[in-house]
């Protein structure tokens, strides 16, 4: 029997990254209700919703190893591309649009 990702991932991790539980769901795809009912029911996420946020805190430990500080990676996920006004943040919405090197798909 597969166990999976604890709920309580979701909440640690938002706040380890000094991100609105809110903010996150949303870029899991997911509406923080379902987050928080899945709390409340003592669930798992989906399994989706629990690779990609496993491969998000994969990607801001590097986010952070590289710029030194969590808020400095918020803010460069926040600042738009040269001559565009799309951010980097944005590209997090979906699992596969960012593949981190060394992380296996389980």
């Amino acid at each position: 029997m597969k166990k999976g990702l604890p709920i309580k991932a979701f909440y640690d991790f938002a706040e380890s990254i000094k991100m609105p539980e809110k903010r996150l769901a949303a870029i899991m795809n997911v509406s923080a209700r379902t987050i928080s009912n899945d709390k409340d029911a003592q669930k798992t996420p989906e399994p989706l919703h629990g690779e990609h946020l496993l491969k998000l805190i994969a990607l801001f430990q590097k986010g952070e190893g590289f710029f030194g500080f969590i808020d400095e990676f918020n803010y460069w996920l926040q600042k738009p591309f040269w001559n565009s006004t799309e951010q980097p943040l944005e590209w997090l919405t979906s699992p596969t649009s960012f593949p981190i090197p060394g992380l296996k798909r389980f």
